[in-house]
């Protein structure tokens, strides 16, 4: 399987164990998506409006036409605005079951993730 990296940044895959099992360099191609808020509430606190909201992602930009045997690591951004229309695309998933830290640092992810 091909795993080509769409963001600015390089993504270590970990083992369980902590061992590097594979770094995956920006691949030159960066995808963005458009990240917009929508305000869901207000609600009033010491005198002061407060708003909730939620993020509303879209208009996602170069990404690559699907490839036999390849998966195209994108930002979870992106990977909300495909909303799960891509079978090829996935992300790091930066869950705190899957992110590997030394001295309190992020050094890689366990796992990709899906929506």
């Amino acid at each position: 399987m091909n795993l080509i990296n769409l963001t600015s940044k390089s993504i270590t895959i970990v083992s369980g164990k902590g061992y590097e099992v594979l770094n995956l360099l920006p691949s030159g191609i960066i995808v963005a998506a458009s990240i917009a808020p929508k305000v869901l509430d207000t609600v009033v606190a010491d005198g002061e409006e407060i708003e909730i909201v939620t993020y509303c992602y879209d208009n996602v930009s170069a990404l690559p036409e699907p490839r036999p045997d390849t998966l195209y690591i994108v930002t979870y951004a992106v990977l909300q605005a495909l909303k799960g229309s891509r079978s090829d695309v996935v992300a790091p998933d930066t869950s705190p079951t899957s992110i590997i830290r030394q001295d309190g640092k992020v050094v890689g992810v366990q796992k990709l993730r899906k929506l």
